[in-house]
C-alpha cells in the first residue's frame, strides 16, 4: 500500500507462533505507527493473551487494554495510554476468580488495582 504525504496507519500486532508465545497462550504484542515509509514502535510488551481497543483516547490515540493469563484463576490487566510518543502502562489490575466449595470458579472475579511498576 502506498501512503500519501502525511498519511498515517496504526497497526496492532499480536504474535501467534511458538517462538514468541508461551505455553499458556501469552504472546508478544506491538503497536506500530507507519508514516510514509517510516515505521515507529509505539508499544512493545510481552505476555498478552488478549487485547482490546478502548473508546477512550489519550493524546489523540485510543487507549489499549491487555490481559496476561497467569493461571486458570488469575490474570493481569493493563491499560496503556499514549503519552505523545509511546504507549505507557497507566493502570494495572489483578483479576482473580475465587474457587467455590464445589471446586468451580466464581462467576465474577475480584479485580484489585496494583502498581504498574511491580510487573
Amino acid at each position: 500500500m502506498k501512503l500519501g504525504p502525511g498519511t498515517e496507519v496504526n497497526l496492532l500486532v499480536q504474535a501467534s507462533d511458538d517462538c514468541q508465545c508461551s505455553a499458556t497462550g501469552n504472546c508478544e504484542f506491538w503497536a506500530v505507527r507507519q508514516k510514509g515509509t517510516r515505521l515507529e514502535l509505539l508499544l512493545k510488551t510481552f505476555m498478552v493473551q488478549w487485547f482490546s481497543v478502548r473508546n477512550t483516547r489519550t493524546n489523540g490515540y485510543r487507549d489499549i487494554q491487555t490481559s496476561a493469563h497467569g493461571s486458570a484463576t488469575f490474570s493481569e490487566l493493563t491499560l496503556y495510554k499514549f503519552n505523545g510518543k509511546r504507549y505507557k502502562a497507566a493502570q494495572c489490575w489483578d483479576r482473580i476468580y475465587e474457587l467455590q466449595e464445589d471446586g468451580s470458579n466464581a462467576q465474577k472475579p475480584t479485580i484489585t488495582a496494583v502498581p504498574c511498576g511491580r510487573r
